[in-house]
């Protein structure tokens, strides 16, 4: 029986023109301008070949090479569900894609590493790194123009998706200054488990008129603006004690559709505010800030009918898809208790398409493994190193050097790497949506090397490229093994 299957995958190319809408903060609605949107097919036909087929030659093979594949396929999905309560379930499973978007200054950076690699490992789909340019300059007229490049890079990739991707989870990092320690059906689950709870919220307040759809991290202090001011204030509390009411900009996580109309609003108002911040958290905390003010004021007067600012925008109070770390922080290592029962239900922490790795501990339970928790003692998918020291605070990034060793997977990133090159290039998690869908989620862009990142125009950029410096696999990987090279299967 074969060990392992592999996928194959043909890219699919499309370069679409970027549509631009802009929403005008007067009057409350947008002023559109269409563009001629021109997809750009690459047909390529196989030739036919008159030789016997493998099936014909061997069909006693093809049968059983056909039945072991179909058992990995199987036994992988059973792996990737994760249990609800039965009358949650519905029939059928519907479909979905995933993607993971990272937007970065420099093409070559260890930390960039670090967040594909923990992404790689842990099956989530291959990322899209969206470049969007690198300076020294540090004058506010030059940071603004960089923040600018940065949305409108992301606002571009976003417009080319085709429709069938328009409902993709997608996963915007605010950057390569996040970890990944839970696999992505963990997220996911977490994710429709806040929508879940807060649209039911929203129902009582509002009806249906008002949706939450996108999921942003949060913190303890608003942005760099101060406290007083309005958009400030206007957030409603953490609904315990302590917890985080401000938004953050560690990841965004809803389908794209939603994202983009969030990114839009960010571009719309680095174009037009003369005094615009060089910086994007305080514009995101502007647009969130403006959203509660407005629903405040519709349940204050039910007439007070102004939805066409509302972008379903929300916060993970509970970090359960991510959280922020700063200089100040310091770190609980450990799993809770009440949460291992969710946990353990999905592949072990080890677990390998294989099984055969000698230098993994593949028996090894999540219980034994020490995770990154919550201020509510909540496990986070992900671990988003804050830079405080944009905002006169301590520099946080020597936490990704002192705490990546802390992280479960490093202590075998190698070994864990290079078996993750086995895992399905298509299908990344499998789980059940806010209204209890089951829905199986496929890599948006899957190829057959997973090992490194697409771009935005779909070339993809592979891992020994971007991190096959000494003084990246070393700090990676921390042994004497050098760069890391792929390994041919079949």
């Amino acid at each position: 029986m074969a060990d392992y299957v592999q996928r194959f995958t043909k890219s699919l190319t499309r370069r679409l023109q970027v549509r631009r809408v802009r929403f005008d903060e007067k009057n409350l609605k947008y002023d559109e301008k269409k563009h001629d949107l021109t997809p750009n097919h690459n047909q390529s036909r196989r030739q036919r070949h008159s030789h016997k087929t493998f099936l014909e030659k061997r069909p006693i093979l093809a049968v059983l090479f056909t039945a072991a594949t179909l058992f990995a396929i199987l036994l992988l999905r059973s792996y990737l569900t994760v249990p609800v309560q039965q009358d949650e379930i519905s029939s059928g499973a519907g479909q979905r894609y995933m993607q993971l978007v990272i937007p970065i200054n420099r093409k070559s950076d260890v930390d960039l590493c670090k967040t594909i690699l923990s992404a790689q490992v842990l099956n989530y789909p291959v990322p899209v790194i969206v470049p969007w340019g690198n300076s020294s300059d540090n004058t506010p007229v030059a940071k603004k123009k960089r923040m600018y490049n940065k949305v409108a890079r992301i606002y571009a990739y976003l417009s080319t998706l085709p429709a069938e991707a328009e409902d993709a989870v997608t996963v915007l990092l605010d950057g390569p200054d996040t970890w990944f320690q839970l696999r992505p059906d963990m997220l996911l689950q977490a994710y429709y488990r806040v929508l879940r709870r807060q649209n039911r919220k929203l129902a009582k307040n509002f009806g249906d008129e008002i949706e939450q759809k996108v999921v942003f991290s949060a913190y303890h202090d608003c942005g760099s603006r101060n406290a007083d001011e309005a958009v400030c204030q206007a957030v409603p509390d953490a609904p315990y004690e302590g917890g985080p009411r401000f938004l953050g900009h560690g990841a965004m996580v809803g389908q794209a559709k939603d994202i983009r109309e969030i990114v839009r609003r960010a571009l719309d108002k680095l174009e037009l505010a003369p005094n615009a911040p060089p910086k994007l958290l305080p514009v995101y905390t502007e647009i969130f800030g403006e959203q509660e003010s407005r629903r405040n004021r519709l349940q204050q007067s039910p007439t007070h009918n102004d939805l066409a600012a509302e972008l379903g925008i929300g916060l993970d109070y509970y970090n359960e898809l991510g959280l922020s770390v700063s200089a100040e922080t310091v770190p609980k290592w450990e799993t809770p208790r009440k949460l291992l029962r969710e946990l353990e239900a999905t592949m072990p922490p080890y677990w390998t398409v294989s099984g055969r790795e000698p230098d993994l501990p593949h028996d090894t339970p999540w219980a034994d493994v020490k995770l990154l928790t919550g201020y509510n003692d909540s496990l986070p998918a992900m671990i988003h190193h804050w830079p405080t020291v944009a905002f006169g605070g301590k520099d946080a990034t020597g936490n990704r050097k002192t705490w990546w060793s802390d992280l479960w997977l490093t202590e075998h990133a190698r070994a864990l790497f290079t078996a993750s090159e086995r895992l399905p290039s298509t299908v990344v998690a499998q789980v059940h949506d806010d209204k209890g869908e089951e829905l199986l989620f496929w890599n948006r862009q899957p190829n057959h090397n997973r090992m490194g990142a697409w771009t935005p125009d779909w070339k993809f950029s592979y891992w020994s490229d971007m991190c096959g410096r000494d003084e990246q696999w070393m700090e990676v990987f921390r042994d004497e093994a050098g760069p890391w090279k792929r390994t041919d299967f079949f």
